[in-house]
């Protein structure tokens, strides 16, 4: 009641000096919505009060970012024409927001985890290939998503390092997660129809949110379910002493309620390498879950006797068995152009050729590549003869990056995530509590995006605002462990 009262006191009091100013404010919006169309004024008054609340506390246009950019997909195929994306505007918003508050505090002193280190390496190395590139723009563009991905990281690191807002961050990408996991549902077993080629039952579709595609939309809910499961076993181990039993129960309700409908969500896209993911995210999870790692390899060798056993007595549906069955086609590595293509095979066979033409690209440029976003550019020049649709990227991020950047720039962008790995599992063996947490979660997260970008891309519809975000939650953590054993 008393954090209540300091917000509504002050609220009342601000009413009362400023009535005049706020009811002339008001009439001339309402004013403006009766001239302009409906649709229209209500972007505006929205815009109005995103900039306002922004202002006020810029973390919150993050977050607005977060939620709202994995919309990209679905406002590109309705306005095929805009140029200016929600994700995007509130991204700037974000920095500029941010920007004033440095200025306003006179605190110019911005500093830069070890992290961000790494991916500057990998930033100069896309810079440098784009030196004799196709096409210069795409580059840059892709350029950009991972300059924002690094500014995410870096302002997220200084704004919550001194105050305790990195858990907004968590709570504004779960709350992203969620909102996507409703609409997934909705498509699977409510909506009642989809695209065609989706349906896998009558009145039962692949779900894919808003990502337009189930493969993406699962990689989505496979990096989250971790963040979702790492809060929720910190909530159930500790209680907070200031609040309630009724607050402490009510939050490890929403929290699992968030959790098992990120992870149904994940079940209902049908996404191959998102069950992959998800498996071997699961395993890894479990095994640095206990302190002791004896104790971890024990409940990793007891879960996959269960699960193994479980499938030879046929306790998993069968669909869903074939589904997981039908995975083993990813680990045949074989010549495209040997093989029948048939539609069991089809998605399968279409990626090993995507595979096949970033392979050949690597080989005509070994050192930088074709260029950062060229790999679609240049992909008619190496595809093979069956394939002639790019499809964006080579749906293996490693190819990809190779085919782009070279051995250069593959070197680069693995030792960026193999530092990020190896120093959450640093973090997470010196923290407690909350911290080892939300660790374990991270954790999760990079082991799901490093497995699943095997057989996909998962950097695409503004998820890199989304990795940023949680890449500086885990550079804040590591500077609180490290001081809290450094005190100890």
């Amino acid at each position: 009641m008393v954090g209540f009262q300091t917000f509504v006191k002050p609220s009342i009091l601000y009413v009362h000096k400023n009535l005049i100013g706020l009811l002339l404010a008001g009439s001339l919006l309402a004013i403006a919505l009766g001239i302009v169309p409906t649709v229209l004024g209500i972007i505006i008054i929205a815009s109005v009060i995103a900039i306002i609340v922004s202002l006020i506390e810029p973390i919150i246009a993050l977050g607005l970012a977060i939620i709202i950019g994995p919309l990209r997909a679905l406002v590109a195929v309705v306005w095929p024409d805009l140029s200016v994306y929600p994700g995007q505007t509130l991204f700037a918003l974000f920095v500029f927001t941010w920007l004033v508050h440095i200025a306003l505090n006179r605190n110019i002193n911005i500093r830069f985890p070890a992290i961000t280190k790494f991916m500057t390496i990998y930033l100069c190395i896309g810079l440098l290939s784009l030196w004799d590139a196709t096409n210069i723009y795409q580059g840059l563009t892709e350029l950009i998503k991972w300059i924002q991905l690094l500014m995410v990281a870096v302002i997220v690191f200084n704004y919550c390092v001194n105050q305790d807002k990195e858990k907004w961050v968590i709570g504004f990408v779960l709350a992203s997660g969620f909102l996507q996991a409703l609409i997934g549902l909705w498509q699977f077993a409510i909506r009642g129809d989809g695209p065609g080629s989706f349906e896998l039952a009558s009145g039962f579709f692949r779900a894919y949110g808003t990502f337009e595609q189930p493969n993406p939309f699962g990689g989505f809910m496979g990096i989250l379910w971790p963040i979702a499961v790492g809060v929720l076993l910190a909530l159930i181990q500790n209680r907070n002493s200031k609040q309630t039993k009724f607050f402490d129960r009510t939050l490890v309700a929403i929290t699992l309620m968030v959790t098992l409908s990120i992870i149904c969500a994940l079940i209902a896209s049908y996404s191959r390498g998102a069950w992959i993911g998800s498996i071997v995210a699961f395993v890894v999870m479990l095994f640095f879950l206990p302190h002791r790692l004896l104790i971890g390899i024990i409940l990793v060798i007891v879960t996959i006797t269960i699960g193994t056993t479980a499938v030879f007595l046929g306790v998993v549906p069968d669909h869903l068995e074939n589904r997981i069955n039908s995975i083993l086609e990813y680990t045949i590595i074989q010549d495209v152009r040997r093989v029948s293509i048939n539609e069991a095979n089809f998605s399968v066979i279409e990626r090993a050729a995507h595979w096949q033409a970033a392979g050949k690209m690597v080989e005509a440029h070994p050192w930088l590549g074709v260029g950062m976003g060229n790999y679609q550019v240049v992909y008619p020049k190496y595809r093979l003869v069956n394939w002639e649709s790019p499809l964006g990227h080579a749906h293996n991020v490693y190819l990809n990056v190779a085919a782009e950047t070279g051995v250069i720039g593959l070197s680069a962008y693995i030792l960026f995530w193999g530092y990020v790995f190896f120093k959450t599992i640093i973090v997470l063996r010196g923290s407690t509590n909350w911290n080892r947490g939300i660790t374990l979660g991270l954790l999760g997260a990079w082991t799901h995006l490093g497995v699943h970008n095997f057989v996909d891309n998962l950097f695409v519809n503004n998820t890199h605002l989304c990795l940023g975000g949680l890449l500086g939650v885990l550079s804040v953590v590591n500077t609180r462990v490290s001081n809290k054993n450094l005190l100890a």
